[in-house]
């Protein structure tokens, strides 16, 4: 798109050669726009193959809320040859290729980051909540290995954590002792 890199020379962008199979550039283009800088734009070839229309139509519709609309996006429309098309542009061009821009105020990298640990790690833990006398000893003993490791005591917080560990398995699974 060799029109957009003149006009948004400054504008971050990705170009994204899809795989052309349904489904699988939908997660291409979600992956894509996840990585992403924020108001930056993803740009897309082979718009005339039906899998990929499809898949932006979805995508579009997945990710509206996140994208520039078209009618606001002070910076594609001033490409020449782009055209709005819904909720994405068009390069008029052979084969044609799409457009879309993310909203500058929706996360980057680090909101990528959290969502893939989220992924791996799950929610964060709610409050430790003992059940049992062992768990209520741990978790104390725990707390106070926290409060030796605060002050620089490393060796008295490590003996802290071990002991609450022998003492309450829960403790030791929910704080990964």
């Amino acid at each position: 798109m060799a029109a957009h890199h003149h006009v948004c020379a400054h504008t971050p962008h990705d170009h994204l050669d899809a795989s052309h199979e349904k489904g699988e550039t939908l997660i291409e283009m979600t992956q894509a726009f996840a990585l992403l800088e924020p108001g930056g734009v993803l740009v897309g070839d082979d718009l005339d193959w039906p899998a990929v229309l499809s898949d932006l139509l979805i995508f579009c519709e997945q990710k509206g809320a996140d994208m520039v609309p078209i009618e606001a996006d002070d910076v594609l429309s001033q490409v020449p040859n782009l055209h709005a098309r819904g909720n994405h542009w068009v390069l008029d061009s052979s084969p044609r290729q799409w457009a879309v821009r993310k909203r500058p105020d929706v996360g980057g990298i680090g909101t990528l980051a959290a969502l893939v640990n989220r992924e791996e790690c799950g929610d964060e833990p709610e409050e430790y909540q003992p059940l049992t006398e062992a768990d209520r000893e741990g978790h104390k003993l725990y707390m106070e290995g926290v409060e030796c490791s605060e002050r620089g005591q490393i060796s008295d917080a490590m003996r802290l954590y071990k002991r609450a560990a022998q003492i309450s398995e829960s403790v030791a699974y929910f704080y990964s002792l």
